[in-house]
């Protein structure tokens, strides 16, 4: 693949604010395989208000909504603080994307973000080169 033309801060400074202007296609330039895989397709055929729950670290796209009717799509990612504290997750054994998500999450009670100094640990110099985006807090 070629993950590692994503840059997560990137991403989120010069790209994010243009999603509805792909909402029938998406032209930004994002990371996909590079080679012919070979596919297990599994479609998720879920009622109205379902919840489909699964690590981003694996590969997984979207298909056309050929249904006529409008699919409106809620992301949630969630951390376990522990796991970020012990670096634990799902095996991510083939992205090189660089940036951190870890600024972007807070916690449920108070919406307090994590820790600066446990982010910090997920830093790998790009913080340094781009502009890092935190989104507004509540």
């Amino acid at each position: 693949n070629n993950s590692e033309i994503y840059n997560y801060y990137e991403w989120n400074k010069n790209s994010r604010e243009h999603a509805a202007q792909h909402v029938r296609s998406d032209t930004r330039e994002q990371p996909r395989a590079q080679v012919p895989i070979e596919r297990h397709d599994l479609r998720l055929v879920v009622p109205a208000g379902a919840l489909i729950v699964f690590s981003g670290a694996q590969l997984h796209e979207t298909v056309p909504n050929t249904s006529g009717v409008a699919r409106y799509s809620m992301d949630f990612r969630t951390v376990h603080i522990d796991d970020v504290v012990a670096h634990r997750g799902s095996p991510n054994i083939d992205s090189q994307s660089t940036g951190t998500t870890m600024r972007d999450y807070v916690r449920c009670t108070d919406l307090q973000p994590l820790p600066a100094d446990m982010v910090g640990t997920y830093d790998d110099g790009t913080e340094v080169e781009q502009e890092v985006l935190v989104f507004p807090r509540p």
